[in-house]
């Protein structure tokens, strides 16, 4: 009989270090990657597979995002490019590339509905474009959460699949940020952004807000557009046409004069 039990205890623990090493005692997620799991509704179909005794020291494994597949959901795969000197009509095309590139690749970030859309726009352009929560990417915690030992295996599964989301999308923000940052150098002459590269003439160490920033201010003078724009936001409304156009003119309005 001690000799059964001895055994019982020994396939358990060999058991146990199966699950663990093929991710089948820790938390696994499955479903809609593209899902944002903070959206009421979102099909993430977040599955949690998990053996309670190893919740406390389980080490999630955090998929790393391929290109290719981020690629695949760029509208525009390349961006029209500047000849020459740019300004500020061609920079605004230039800008709504990027954002309809940004917004095909979903994360729960900056309210979850926006896609990657924060990494191009100005917080100011950001919240005028409707989203009430400010885009963010937050500082990784580490290859795994601290975990309240307290907390019920329930409690505890949420964190670790909340966390496992969280790095994911962090890391998406990271390839996303790298691939559209590539495509808005190579569709403007270096001339024009050449001193924000490093020595190596390399942009690594400058966000695409950073570029942006620089070329409006630089090359996209808004005297015209600024003076076409406070002739229409004068305008009274046209009762004659729904009233949401009116509005609608007023949005844009204001986001001219945000840039």
């Amino acid at each position: 009989m001690a000799g059964n039990a001895a055994n019982d205890a020994a396939n358990r623990a060999r058991d146990d270090r199966r699950r663990n090493r093929d991710g089948g005692g820790g938390v696994q997620v499955a479903g809609d990657e593209n899902a944002n799991p903070n959206v009421q509704g979102a099909n993430r179909n977040l599955q949690v597979t998990v053996n309670d005794r190893g919740l406390d020291t389980f080490v999630p494994q955090i998929p790393e995002p391929q290109d290719a597949d981020i690629i695949a959901k760029f509208k525009h795969k390349t961006l029209d490019k500047i000849d020459g000197r740019p300004t500020y009509a061609k920079l605004k095309h230039l800008r709504s590339q990027l954002v309809k590139n940004a917004r095909g690749v979903k994360s729960s970030f900056g309210g979850g509905k926006k896609g990657h859309v924060g990494l191009i726009l100005s917080a100011a352009l950001y919240a005028a474009d409707g989203n009430a929560t400010a885009w963010e990417v937050p500082e990784t915690e580490g290859p795994y959460p601290i975990i309240d030992p307290t907390l019920s295996g329930e409690q505890k599964k949420r964190i670790i699949g909340r966390f496992i989301v969280r790095e994911t999308d962090i890391k998406k923000a990271e390839a996303v940020e790298l691939l559209l940052k590539n495509q808005l150098t190579d569709a403007v002459d270096d001339d024009y952004i050449t001193h924000l590269a490093d020595e190596d003439g390399e942009y690594d160490d400058v966000t695409i807000h950073e570029i942006l920033d620089h070329l409006f201010k630089r090359y996209g003078k808004l005297e015209v557009e600024v003076e076409g724009t406070m002739e229409r936001f004068r305008q009274p409304p046209n009762f004659d046409e729904e009233i949401e156009i009116y509005y609608k003119k007023q949005q844009e309005c204001q986001k001219v004069l945000k840039d």
